[in-house]
C-alpha cells in the first residue's frame, strides 16, 4: 500500500511540473503573439524624402535630409555627385536607417524630379537591409538618373516604404545536449531535443508532452518525406545549409506544419531578395497565401506597378486559385497604383 501510494504522489508531481512547464511556455507566447501584433500595425511605413541636388556636393561632403521616423526606425537620406563608369558627374542618393534593435527590412525607393515639362518618375527600387549588432544599415547608392552633370541645383523627391521584420536571436546548440529518435518513414532520424524544441513549438510539445506517444524511444511523425526533413535539420543547424530555390517551398511547407516561426522568417528573407531565385510575383503570391507569408505578401504588392500587377500576376494562371483575401489585397494595390499613373495624363 505505502508503495502504491508513493507511485501515486510521485505520479502527481510529475504532473504538476508538466502543467507548470506548458504554462510557462503558454505565457512565453502569449508575450510573443503579442509582440508579432504590436509589430504588424507598423510594418509597412511611408515616408517622402526631399533633397537638393547642389553641383557642388561630393561624396565626402553630402547634403542629407533629417532623420524621418518610420515604424520605429530612425530612416534619413543623403546625396551627392559622384563619377559613374563613364567619367560624368552623376548624382546618388542612400539610405541610412538606425533601428534600436536587431533588424531586417525592404526598403523600396522611388525617385522624382521636378524638372521643365513637369514630374517624372524613375522605376521602383528595392534593396535587402540588415540593421545588425550597432542597430544600423546603409543603403547602396542609387543613381537620379536625370541629374548627370547638372550646373544649377534641382530638387530631388524619393518616396520611401520600409517594410520590417524583427529579426530573432538564434538558438543555442550543444552537443552535449540529450537527443532523441524521430521515426519518418521507417528512417530513425537523431535529433538534438533542446536545439530542435527551440526551433519548433510542435516538437517542444511533442516531446516535453506525457502523451507524447514516444514507443522504445522513438517519435514517429507522419506524412513527412524523410529527405526533407532532414534537409530542414541541416538549414537549422550551426552549419546553417543554405536556403535555395530548390528547397525553400519545402521548408516553408514543414515550417509550417511544426510551427517553426524563425525559419518561416528565414524562408521569407530569401524570398524578397530577389537576386537570388527566379521564382515569379505570381508564384511568390502563392507561396504567400499558401502559408501566410505577410511579409512577402505586402513586399511583393508595394514593389508592383498596376500594369505589372495585371500582366505578372491577375494575367496568370496562379491567380485563379488565390483566397479572395489576396485578390482583394491585389484589387486594393492595383487601384492605388493606377490613381498617380492617371494623374500623370
Amino acid at each position: 500500500m505505502e508503495t502504491t501510494d508513493f507511485d501515486e504522489i510521485e505520479r502527481l508531481r510529475e504532473q504538476v511540473r508538466l502543467l507548470s512547464s506548458e504554462n510557462k511556455q503558454l505565457k512565453r507566447e502569449n508575450s510573443t503573439l503579442n509582440e508579432r501584433l504590436s509589430h504588424e500595425a507598423s510594418r509597412v511605413s511611408k515616408a517622402a524624402f526631399t533633397l537638393t541636388a547642389v553641383p557642388t556636393t561630393s561624396i565626402d561632403t553630402p547634403v542629407n535630409t533629417e532623420p524621418i521616423k518610420m515604424g520605429g526606425v530612425d530612416v534619413r537620406m543623403l546625396g551627392a555627385y559622384m563619377f559613374d563608369n563613364e567619367g560624368a558627374r552623376q548624382f546618388q542618393i542612400w539610405f541610412e536607417l538606425v533601428s534600436p534593435s536587431l533588424l531586417d527590412a525592404v526598403l523600396l525607393a522611388r525617385i522624382s524630379y521636378r524638372v521643365a515639362g513637369g514630374n517624372q518618375e524613375e522605376p521602383v527600387i528595392a534593396e535587402f537591409l540588415h540593421c545588425g549588432g550597432n542597430g544600423a544599415a546603409k543603403s547602396s547608392f542609387i543613381p537620379a538618373r536625370l541629374i548627370k552633370n547638372a550646373k544649377s541645383s534641382i530638387a530631388v523627391t524619393v518616396q520611401a516604404k520600409l517594410i520590417k521584420a524583427e529579426r530573432e536571436d538564434s538558438a543555442p546548440f550543444s552537443d552535449r545536449d540529450e537527443t532523441a529518435q524521430v521515426l519518418i518513414q521507417d528512417e530513425m532520424i537523431p535529433v538534438n531535443i533542446s536545439y530542435l524544441s527551440a526551433w519548433s513549438e510542435y516538437f517542444r510539445g511533442y516531446f516535453a508532452s506525457s502523451m507524447r506517444e514516444s514507443i522504445n524511444g522513438l517519435y514517429p511523425v507522419s506524412d513527412c518525406d524523410a529527405s526533407e526533413f532532414r534537409e530542414l535539420l541541416e538549414v537549422i543547424h550551426p552549419s546553417w545549409k543554405p536556403i535555395t530555390q530548390w528547397n525553400v517551398k519545402s521548408l516553408i511547407g514543414l515550417a509550417d506544419r511544426f510551427i517553426m516561426p524563425s525559419l518561416s522568417r528565414k524562408c521569407e528573407i530569401f524570398l524578397t531578395e530577389r537576386t537570388k531565385h527566379t521564382l515569379s510575383d505570381a508564384e511568390l503570391l502563392k507561396i504567400a497565401d499558401e502559408y501566410r507569408l505577410e511579409f512577402t505578401k505586402a513586399i511583393v504588392l508595394e514593389s508592383t506597378s498596376a500594369d505589372q500587377l495585371q500582366k505578372n500576376v491577375i494575367a496568370k494562371e496562379e491567380y485563379k486559385s488565390y483566397s479572395e483575401e489576396l485578390k482583394k489585397a491585389i484589387d486594393t494595390r492595383y487601384v492605388e497604383s493606377k490613381v498617380p499613373e492617371r494623374n500623370k495624363c
